[in-house]
């Protein structure tokens, strides 16, 4: 790069040069006027002229001719050469771009090295990186926003440009809002711009996930944990600041550090924010209004919930409720018409007192009275053993005729009953004699294994609840009307019935009442009929 000398400077070297110069050069170069063409010659004013403040050494030689023109050039800031086109600034930005371009390129610099080294801070003891006093001023100017374009108008600029967009397999996607990898190690920039250290809390919540699973499988005992999986996935940033911000100090307690959980207090606040950014985003605050309504808590509560963003509004909920009850009863009624799946229908009496608060003419306080009943899945079971041709078949062997008490007999496992009879002599022991006392985890261990058979793996049922019915079971005919209705519910119908053996229980009272209806029912001709 070209390097640009004062006026002054130049004159000044003139002076010490020419020991021949019979003139004064004036001390700044304002005395000269701006205009003046390139190469002309200025000659100083007669009164400025004086005598040489220092005796000349040696003898001055003069030319042949006195009043010959000096042959030297006073040089000033008007006195410049005439610029050509590779030296002429251009006046357009792109021009003075391309002209700034340019001189990096020849500077064997990169425009990341220039911007680095240019706003790199001095580091004592390394000569490398001291700054001239322009230097300094130009880049405490631009940080401290003196100039016509501020740091924040740069990254805004930056943040907004479409040459560091990424593509959906950039694998630099996932630093997106991320905690790590630290923000100097992302190369592009609209990830930089968004690392927790330069950014604050960003929602990138995706409503259409959460929309889509909305159902009763996900509002249980395990609704936090994933939505707070889901949060930590989506919105990490926002997570970590809310952990930081409700962990506590350490605290020392018998000699030991204790700290307080955080709890899922993060989990529902950070769901309430963004289900205040979004109404879709509503897993979680949708769950809880469930979990009141079922409470049967005051209305108002509802409104206040709604108001500071803890659970949607009472009809807000009461349709989530209505469209969850139709999902669930189709899925129930295709689930009764499966090919390789069994259930039993549990079914109970209900009641509820209704009384009236506000009394009027014709209002009386009554009784509710109807029945409720719900299909649980049977696991790992034989689909063969409810075949209704096949229990027909095994009815029509007649083998009850010809049973003896041997066979019943050799049916039982005699030293697996040896087992369990010692074992149940030994739980005596361990539970009334003191001294045997610590023998009682011993026993019980023993009981689930050793005397374990054919036992079934521990796994929950799955349970679908069937809407109730208004008849009263103590009636005979009301409580055939229940029962078909209820069988309709999981698919098993006049026109839909499948020919298979349905499972039944109750209590005491619901079982003798349908052992009463089979009685009753016994030689009807419709097998969906026959109970």
């Amino acid at each position: 790069m070209a390097s640009c000398t004062t006026p002054l400077k130049n004159s000044a070297r003139i002076n010490r040069e020419s020991s021949s110069l019979q003139f004064l050069i004036p001390s700044t170069p304002e005395s000269y006027p701006r205009s003046a063409p390139a190469n002309s010659y200025h000659f100083p004013s007669p009164s400025r002229v004086a005598a040489p403040q220092t005796p000349t050494p040696l003898k001055r030689s003069f030319s042949s001719d006195e009043n010959s023109i000096p042959q030297f050039v006073l040089h000033s800031s008007s006195a410049k050469k005439a610029r050509t086109d590779a030296t002429r600034v251009p006046e357009n930005n792109g021009g003075k771009l391309a002209y700034i371009l340019c001189a990096i390129e020849r500077a064997n610099w990169t425009l990341s090295e220039f911007l680095y080294h240019a706003f790199r801070p001095p580091v004592k003891g390394d000569k490398s990186t001291s700054r001239t006093t322009s230097h300094a001023a130009y880049v405490q100017h631009f940080l401290r926003g003196r100039t016509k374009y501020t740091p924040a108008d740069i990254i805004h600029v930056w943040l907004h440009s479409p040459d560091g967009i990424l593509s959906e397999n950039d694998p630099e996607i996932n630093f997106m809002f991320g905690i790590t990898p630290p923000y100097t190690d992302v190369k592009r920039t609209s990830n930089t711009l968004l690392g927790p250290e330069m950014n604050g809390l960003h929602f990138s919540f995706a409503p259409s996930k959460l929309r889509q699973s909305s159902d009763w499988d996900d509002i249980g005992s395990m609704t936090v944990t994933k939505i707070e999986e889901t949060l930590r996935k989506e919105q990490p940033l926002a997570m970590a600041l809310l952990e930081a911000i409700a962990t506590g100090p350490q605290r020392k307690r018998r000699g030991k550090d204790t700290q307080r959980g955080i709890r899922p207090v993060c989990t529902h606040a950070l769901s309430s924010l963004a289900f205040c950014h979004s109404t879709h985003a509503q897993a979680l605050p949708m769950a809880r209004g469930i979990r009141e309504f079922a409470l049967s808590i005051p209305y108002d509560l509802f409104v206040y919930n709604s108001r500071i963003g803890t659970s949607p509004s009472y009809s807000a909920i009461y349709r989530a409720l209505q469209m969850l009850s139709v999902r669930e009863a189709d899925e129930t009624r295709l689930l009764g018409q499966h090919l390789t799946k069994r259930g039993v229908l549990v079914i109970d009496n209900i009641q509820n007192y209704l009384r009236q608060r506000d009394s009027r003419i014709g209002r009386s306080n009554m009784m509710n009275i109807g029945l409720a009943g719900t299909y649980i899945e049977l696991e790992d079971i034989d689909v063969r053993a409810f075949d209704m041709s096949a229990k027909s078949r095994i009815f029509d062997e007649n083998r009850q005729t010809t049973a003896k008490v041997e066979d019943f007999l050799d049916a039982i496992d005699k030293s697996h009953l040896d087992t369990v009879l010692t074992l149940h002599w030994l739980q005596v022991l361990t539970k009334y004699v003191p001294e045997l006392s610590s023998y009682q985890e011993h026993v019980a261990i023993l009981f689930r294994t050793r005397g374990a058979k054919l036992q079934l793996p521990i796994q929950p049922n799955k349970i679908h609840p069937l809407a109730t019915s208004s008849k009263n079971e103590t009636v005979t005919t009301e409580l055939k009307d229940a029962l078909v209705d209820f069988w309709g519910q999981i698919g098993q119908s006049v026109e839909e019935f499948q020919k298979q053996l349905l499972l039944v229980s109750g209590d005491g009272l619901t079982y003798e009442k349908i052992i009463q209806l089979k009685k009753y029912l016994q030689y009807h001709g419709d097998k969906f009929q026959l109970f």
